[in-house]
């Protein structure tokens, strides 16, 4: 001490400081809330148990293991890591087919379409894409105050996904975004983008024309004969946009239809 300063020298210099980033509840529960509806709707349209996938949102405060990643980056930068399930003990091969001791080739591609499924509805959610080259989240991802977050799946799948601060905050942040200020996602295709949106459809039969005084003259149990041949293929719409043939069936105890032609989705 000297004239009453204290005199001391700095730990590090100071180009060694980092803003530190910290996550409060409120944003892990809304992650944790999208992410586990994103993977119910996955494993509904997979015949999963929705009940099987668990997903747990908590800040990276531990040292990541060793292990196969994959990467994903926006706009260039890695801000993302999956980590690779191993196959040959895969929960989800044990889910995709319970009760099968051996899985064969044929249950491989198909518990690797799925896994491509998944990934297609996170990069699509998260708004990033695969990264040309791989490898581990950097170690200053695991050290306190990174801002990062990780989510534990477990259930269907066993693994984990590492996101950076700068992804989990432009998608889950607290703080109150400017007016007219929009995350910096890279673009994607408009049927990407739009993939998991429910669409209400119709099926629509050629009409007919019937007078004024015809039409007020019918009663419980006419019949109205339309203009629609028994062999044409019905018209299975959305709004005004026709989206593909079809012929009307049944399943089990509803109606139902056959596609004819394949579905086109402006």
């Amino acid at each position: 001490m000297s004239g009453g300063r204290v005199l001391w020298e700095p730990w590090q210099p100071g180009q060694a400081a980092r803003t530190l980033h910290w996550r409060d509840e409120r944003a892990s529960q809304r992650a944790e809330t999208d992410l586990r509806a994103l993977f119910s709707k996955w494993c509904t349209a997979w015949g999963l148990d929705v009940d099987g996938a668990r997903v747990r949102c908590r800040s990276v405060t531990l040292t990541l293991e060793p292990g196969s990643w994959t990467c994903f980056e926006s706009e260039g930068a890695p801000c993302a890591w999956l980590a690779q399930e191993p196959e040959d003990a895969s929960p989800l091969l044990r889910s995709l087919f319970p009760g099968s001791v051996a899985h064969g080739p044929l249950a491989r591609a198909v518990a690797s379409a799925c896994r491509q499924d998944l990934l297609l509805r996170l990069t699509s959610f998260l708004g990033i894409s695969a990264a040309e080259s791989g490898g581990p989240p950097p170690p200053a991802i695991a050290r306190a105050g990174s801002g990062a977050l990780e989510v534990e799946i477990s259930g269907v799948l066993a693994t984990r996904l590492v996101m950076s601060h700068e992804l989990a905050g432009a998608r889950w942040s607290t703080a109150t975004r400017k007016a007219g200020s929009l995350p910096s996602h890279p673009l994607v295709p408009a049927t990407t983008a739009m993939a998991s949106r429910a669409l209400a459809l119709e099926v629509q039969l050629d009409g007919c024309e019937l007078e004024v005084g015809t039409l007020r003259g019918l009663q419980v149990g006419d019949v109205v004969r339309l203009d629609h041949a028994l062999v044409r293929p019905a018209s299975l719409r959305h709004g005004d946009a026709a989206l593909c043939s079809a012929y009307l069936g049944r399943r089990d105890h509803r109606k139902a239809v056959e596609l004819a032609t394949g579905v086109t989705v402006q």
